[in-house]
C-alpha cells in the first residue's frame, strides 16, 4: 500500500527557526494553518492562526480551478507574507493576500483592492467577464470547527453563504459540457459505499490538459481529472498504455500499484493496493483501464555494505531503511521495498531499531517519546517549565535524549539540554550558549553555539571550550550550524563574513582539527539578507557534504538551494530547489526534497554520488526524513509494529 497524504500541505519551505547572521535572535511570525474544499460548483479556503486570526473566502469558482498558496516568514522579516493565486476557467484568474505580524491582526488586498478586516473576515468571491466582485460578511469564526464538514455546513445554515453557492453556475449549467456525471456526483457514490471520503487540494499533472482535485479514501489519496466534455476524457484516457508505464510521451515510474479509470468526464489515478478502495473504484467505474506495477530498483554495486547486519543480504531493496513524511504521517521503505505506516506525527525521529520515536507536536514546548511497539506516548520535559525542540539520540546512548531548550519561544534553537527516556535527569548542560547542535558519530563529542558568540566543543563529561577559526588559519566574522566527520577528526560549520572586509556573507568551512587546519569553501553574497542555518550533513563515508543555502541566487529568492560538495571545495554539485534530504548509510547516494517551482509541488528524488544521475522516487506531497540502516533488527520491528497497528 502507497498513501500519499497531501491534505493541503502547502510549501511553507519551513526555514528552520534559526538566527540570522549579524542579528541578535528573533522570533518567526507565526503562520496560518489551512483547510480547503468543494461544495455545488463553488470552493472555500480556511486559512486560520492559533493566535486567533481567521479568514474564510468563498469562490465561485471550482471546475477547471487551481488555486496555489505560499506563506513566508522568517527572523528577519517580523511580517508573515500570505499570498494565493486563483486561475479559473477561460483563463480568468485573481490573487489575495494577507500580512500579519502576531497572527491576530492582518492587512489583506483581493485582487488588489484593500479590506479592513474589523469589517468582517469572511468573503464571497465572483469571478466574471467583468472582473472579480467581492463581498465582505461579519461573522465570528472562533467557535468554526476546523474541518471539512463543518465549513462546507455553513453553505446551508449561513443565509447568505446559501444564496452565494445556489447561485454558482456548475459546469453541468454551460451549454459547452456534457450533463454527465462530474465529482460532485463521483464523491456521493463513494460515501454511498461507505467509504469514509474527504476533499483534499488539487494536483496538476504534466501529462493531462485539466488541473485535477485530490480526494481523501479512506485516508488514501485518489486524483480525479474532470473533462469539460466526456469525448475530451475519453481521448486523453486513450493516452495511457495498458500497463500504466506511459502517458502519452510521459514515462511513468511507479512505487506502488498505479490504477486508472474513466467513465463520462472523469479520469482517476489511484496509486495503491487497498482492496476496499480498488473495490469501491471498480463498483462504480468499471474495471480500470491501465493497471501497471511499483518499480523494480537495481540495488547499485556493493549495496549490502552498511557495516551493519542487514536482513537477506543482497536482496534488500535499494531504498530499505528510507524514512519519509507524506501528509501528517511517517513511513518507512521495508526490505521488500514496501512502504510500512510509522506513526501519524509528522515530527516524529526514529531510534535505530525502529521501536521508539521522539516526537515535537506542533505548538507544544515539550519532546515526547513513542513507543511505536505498544502505542504508548510519554512526555519527557514536562514541568521543566521551558521550550524544548529539536531533539535527537544520542549516539550510543538510548537513554539519553539531547536537545536545545529555552526560556523563551525563541527562534528554535536553545542551550543544549539532556534528559533520560524515562523522563528523569532534566539538565542543562551549557547556560551560557546556545546554537545549533551536532553529536560526533561516538557521541564523544558535541559541537554547538556560534552565531554572534564563537562555538563550543564539549568533549563528553567535560568543560565546553570555545571554538575559534583563527586558530585553524581561517578568517571569518561567525560561526554556525556545526556537523562532524563520520571519524571525528573533521568539523563543518557554516560560516557567515563581513561582506566589505572578505567580500561574500555566508560560505562553509571544514576545520582538521589535528593537522589545526582550514578549509573555506562556497562563498558568496547572500542576496537581500543573511541566510539561515538550515542543514549541514557528511555523507556516511566521509567524501561529501551536502548543504542548504538561502538567498544565494537572485532568480531564486528566498527559495532553499541545496548542493553537495568535497571537503575540500574541489568539487560541488547544485541539486537543485530542495530542502530536507539524508544519506543512503553506505554514502552512496542522497535521498532530498526537491520543490517543483512551476507546478509548487514538492517529492522525493535520489542523487548518486558515483553516475550523478538523479532520480524521482516518491510521489508528489512526499518529503524525506531519515534514511536507517536496514538491519534485521530493525525490519523485524516493522513487521511487528504494522501488526499490532
Amino acid at each position: 500500500m502507497f498513501t500519499i497524504q497531501t491534505r493541503f500541505i502547502w510549501v511553507w519551505l519551513l526555514l528552520i527557526a534559526s538566527i540570522v547572521i549579524g542579528c541578535s535572535p528573533k522570533s518567526t511570525p507565526p503562520g496560518a494553518s489551512l483547510i480547503g474544499g468543494v461544495v455545488d460548483g463553488g470552493s472555500y479556503s480556511y486559512h486560520y492562526w492559533e493566535e486567533g486570526l481567521a479568514i474564510l473566502i468563498w469562490q465561485d469558482a471550482s471546475y477547471g480551478t487551481g488555486e496555489s498558496c505560499s506563506g513566508t516568514g522568517s527572523t528577519e522579516d517580523p511580517v508573515y507574507r500570505l499570498e494565493c493565486n486563483v486561475t479559473a476557467p477561460e483563463g480568468r484568474n485573481y490573487s489575495w493576500k494577507v500580512h500579519t505580524t502576531d497572527g491576530v491582526t492582518a492587512d489583506m488586498w483581493i485582487d488588489n483592492q484593500s479590506f479592513d478586516l474589523s469589517k468582517g473576515t469572511m468573503f464571497l468571491v465572483s469571478i466574471g467577464e467583468d472582473g472579480v466582485q467581492v463581498e465582505q460578511l461579519q461573522r465570528d469564526l472562533s467557535d468554526l470547527e476546523r474541518s471539512n464538514e463543518a465549513i462546507s455546513a455553513l453553505a446551508e445554515s449561513d443565509p447568505e453563504v446559501a444564496n452565494f453557492v445556489a447561485g454558482i453556475e456548475t459546469e453541468s449549467d454551460s451549454p459547452n459540457v456534457d450533463n454527465k456525471d462530474g465529482l460532485a456526483e463521483f464523491t456521493d457514490a463513494l460515501r454511498r459505499t461507505a467509504q469514509s471520503v474527504e476533499i483534499a487540494g488539487p494536483v496538476d499533472q504534466p501529462f493531462f490538459s485539466v488541473p485535477g482535485q485530490v480526494i481523501v479514501v479512506n485516508g488514501e489519496d485518489v486524483q480525479v481529472f474532470e473533462y469539460p466534455d466526456s469525448a475530451t476524457a475519453a481521448a486523453e484516457a486513450a493516452q495511457i498504455s495498458p500497463d500504466a508505464s506511459s502517458v502519452g510521451t510521459s514515462m511513468m515510474s511507479w512505487v506502488a500499484t498505479p490504477h486508472f479509470y474513466t467513465k463520462d468526464r472523469l479520469v482517476l489515478l489511484y496509486v495503491g493496493e487497498n482492496e476496499p478502495i480498488t473495490g469501491a473504484l471498480t463498483g462504480i467505474l468499471g474495471e480500470p483501464i491501465a493497471k501497471g506495477q511499483a518499480a523494480e530498483l537495481s540495488p547499485p554495486a556493493d549495496s549490502t555494505a552498511t557495516g551493519t547486519e542487514s536482513a537477506s543480504p543482497g536482496q534488500l531493496h535499494p531504498l530499505a531503511g528510507l524514512v519519509y513524511r507524506s501528509g501528517h504521517e511517517i513511513w518507512i521503505i521495508d526490505e521488500n521495498g514496501e512502504p510500512v505506516f510509522v506513526i501519524d506525527e509528522p515530527s516524529a525521529r526514529l531510534y535505530a531499531d525502529g521501536r521508539y520515536a521522539l516526537l515535537q507536536p506542533e505548538y507544544d514546548p515539550d519532546i515526547w517519546l513513542a513507543d511505536l511497539t505498544t502505542g504508548e506516548r510519554r512526555n519527557l520535559t514536562e514541568g521543566s517549565n521551558r521550550y524544548n525542540g529539536l531533539a535527537q539520540w544520542w549516539p550510543g546512548q538510548q537513554e539519553v535524549i539531547i536537545f536545545g531548550s529555552s526560556d523563551d519561544l525563541g527562534p528554535g534553537f536553545g542551550n543544549p539540554t539532556i534528559v533520560r527516556t524515562d523522563g528523569s535527569d532534566y539538565r542543562i548542560l551549557d547556560e551560557e550558549r546556545s546554537g545549533p547542535l551536532a553529536l560526533s558519530s561516538d557521541g564523544e563529542m558535541l559541537a554547538y553555539g556560534g552565531f554572534d558568540q564563537p562555538g563550543r566543543i564539549m568533549p563528553r563529561g567535560s568543560e565546553p571550550e570555545d571554538f575559534y577559526p583563527s586558530d585553524y588559519g581561517l578568517d571569518v566574522e561567525k560561526v554556525f550550524q556545526p556537523a562532524w566527520s563520520p571519524d571525528g577528526r573533521k568539523l563543518a560549520w557554516k560560516v557567515g563574513g563581513d561582506q566589505v572586509k572578505h567580500g561574500w556573507t555566508s560560505g562553509v568551512a571544514v576545520f582538521d582539527l589535528e593537522n589545526n587546519s582550514g578549509e573555506l569553501f562556497h562563498t558568496y553574497i547572500a542576496v537581500g539578507g543573511g541566510t539561515v542555518p538550515h542543514y549541514l550533513s557528511w555523507s556516511p563515508s566521509g567524501d561529501w557534504l551536502a548543504f542548504v543555502t538561502f538567498n544565494e541566487r537572485a532568480e531564486d529568492g528566498r527559495r532553499p538551494n541545496l548542493w553537495i560538495a568535497r571537503p575540500d571545495g574541489q568539487e560541488e554539485v547544485r541539486l537543485g530547489t530542495a530542502f530536507e534530504s539524508t544519506w543512503r548509510p553506505d554514502g552512496s547516494q542522497l535521498a532530498f526534497t526537491l520543490f517543483d517551482v512551476t507546478q509548487e509541488t514538492f517529492q522525493v528524488w535520489l542523487h548518486d554520488t558515483v553516475t550523478g544521475e538523479q532520480t524521482q522516487i516518491l510521489p508528489v506531497g512526499t518529503t524525506a526524513v531519515d534514511w536507517l540502516a536496514p538491519t534485521d533488527e530493525l525490519m523485524r520491528t516493522l513487521r511487528q509494529n504494522s501488526t499490532t497497528q
